[in-house]
């Protein structure tokens, strides 16, 4: 976005023209090659030899774990509206979405207000994206290597609840003191998504209800960029507490209902270790055993 803000008035455009553009051709040209060449199903890929095809449709299955229903189920997708569960991943789900469209839409704008030009607020803003995609990537790694989401969420969140902590608090050690406050908050708001996206994917069986629960999530977090669009306002500059306030008032929902579901899931775990091996077969014919608890 820097270096593109260097067009401004180039064709009679400004910059903010230039970057939605520049940034968007791309995607829309993605989007049509997507549309055409990106299969369904490992089944219909036609790029993998048999052997891994066949290797991907197994590892399709065994994450499905009891529940092997393909087609469309009615019954899934009522299971879907009426899991407490997906209600609860959709609540940590709009926790983390507002603080992340916070800070996209607007660290530029919050690194302004510490004293610097709109210019070279553009150009600070990319430092700390740099160093929180490299925590996301070493928190995904972390979380697939033990097989753990919910910790992993919730450390994310509390590292965010440091990070806009410091940004109310920093204000009085200069700018400076604020734009490390900066990179903390990046570093906790971005890290939290990688282990949220695989817990809720990885934890509702059913291939309809899978569908449903993530389409069910993913829409109530998006709410989250209508919130985020109204709590940092102009009048607000140069602290912008009252959208830092909001911004740690949803990272510390993120942070207690991760713990409360990871406690709620381990309490599920140990009834379903207790179950006899009929009790297992009898609910594995059910939903219930589709999702699994991790």
């Amino acid at each position: 976005a820097y270096g593109i803000m260097q067009m401004h008035n180039k064709g009679n455009l400004r910059g903010w023209q230039w970057i939605f553009i520049l940034e968007g051709i791309p995607t829309v040209i993605l989007a049509i090659i997507s549309y055409f060449y990106l299969p369904n199903f490992p089944s219909t890929v036609t790029w993998l030899n048999e052997n891994e095809r066949q290797l991907l449709i197994q590892r399709v299955k065994d994450d499905a774990g009891p529940a092997t229903e393909t087609n469309f189920s009615w019954k899934q997708v009522k299971s879907a509206f009426t899991d407490y569960l997906v209600y609860l991943y959709a609540l940590m789900f709009i926790g983390i979405c507002v603080p992340i469209y916070c800070i996209a839409l607007f660290l530029p704008t919050i690194i302004n207000g510490m004293g610097y030009t709109k210019l070279t607020a553009q150009g600070l803003s990319a430092c700390p994206y740099l160093m929180a995609s490299l925590f996301v990537i070493l928190m995904g790694l972390h979380s697939t290597k033990t097989m753990e989401r919910g910790l992993h969420t919730s450390f994310g969140a509390l590292i965010s609840i440091t990070g806009f902590t410091l940004l109310l608090t920093l204000v009085k050690y200069g700018s400076l003191a604020c734009y490390f406050a900066s990179y903390i908050t990046c570093i906790g708001v971005f890290s939290s998504m990688p282990p949220l996206l695989s817990w809720f994917t990885n934890n509702i069986g059913g291939h309809t209800k899978r569908g449903v629960a993530i389409a069910v999530i993913i829409s109530f977090g998006n709410l989250g960029g209508a919130i985020s669009g109204q709590i940092y306002r102009a009048n607000d500059r140069p602290y912008y507490y009252r959208g830092h306030l909001i911004s740690l008032g949803f990272s510390c929902l993120l942070f207690v209902l991760a713990l409360l579901t990871k406690w709620l899931l381990i309490r599920e775990n140990s009834r379903r270790e207790n179950l006899t091996q009929e009790q297992y077969e009898i609910k594995c014919s059910q939903s219930e055993l589709a999702d699994w608890v991790k």
